[in-house]
């Protein structure tokens, strides 16, 4: 998905439902919340209409891409439904983004289809994110290590440029990257953080926005 002067390209619809794969879905709707917070952040980038009206960033963003992928045709309940169906798409991607951004983006290949139907069909708030993440950043760190350790990877397949890395990581440093996926001892790490998770340690809480502000200008660099 790229970002482009014509801002409407960014999404449609129907594409999403055509999508079936898991993995390829979230990606989908983790680019799509992407740019459009890029292009919130910089309209007279991206919109058909720069500079007018005196509305929200976001408002104009949207009008210019509904404007763009299906001109001025609806009457107001069907054009109403079009921002509704976007509007939840990034909702979608927006917890496709932040939740991997606390926890590794290797989330989004080792959960991310389980999970994320589960909070599609709850009304997930930021609170509540960051609860989760917190607990298992505490109560499961191997697999969040396993997930950080396949940071890099999920990028770059999400990117599309996952044959390079590979070749990348096999050159620079052989077989050996495979022992940070060692199952084995995650699961250990994760059982003796279980044992312990009664104990009078306090949890600092994990804050998931900052966590995906700070990739966001990382990720948006490496899309262009």
């Amino acid at each position: 998905m790229e970002r482009h002067k014509s801002s409407g390209r960014v999404f449609y619809p129907a594409r999403f439902r055509q999508v079936h794969d898991p993995i390829a879905k979230c990606a989908a709707q983790t680019l799509l919340y992407l740019n459009y917070t890029d292009m919130c952040h910089q309209p007279e980038k991206y919109c058909l209409w720069p500079g007018r009206g005196n509305g929200l960033c976001e408002t104009l963003v949207l009008d210019s891409i509904i404007q763009e992928v299906y001109g001025g045709a609806g009457d107001r309940q069907e054009q109403k439904r079009r921002r509704d169906t976007f509007h939840d798409q990034v909702r979608c991607g927006r917890w496709c983004w932040k939740l991997p951004c606390a926890l590794g983006v290797g989330l989004l290949l080792g959960c991310g289809n389980d999970l994320f139907r589960k909070m599609r069909n709850s009304s997930f708030t930021n609170i509540e994110i960051d609860a989760l993440a917190t607990y298992a950043v505490y109560s499961r760190p191997g697999t969040v290590r396993l997930f950080r350790a396949l940071d890099m990877l999920t990028r770059w397949l999400i990117l599309g440029g996952l044959s390079e890395y590979i070749i990348y990581v096999t050159e620079s440093s052989g077989p050996g990257f495979l022992e940070e996926f060692d199952t084995s001892r995650a699961r250990r790490e994760d059982e003796a953080a279980l044992a312990e998770r009664h104990s009078e340690t306090v949890w600092e809480a994990v804050d998931s926005d900052a966590a995906a502000m700070e990739m966001m200008p990382d990720v948006l660099d490496s899309e262009g």
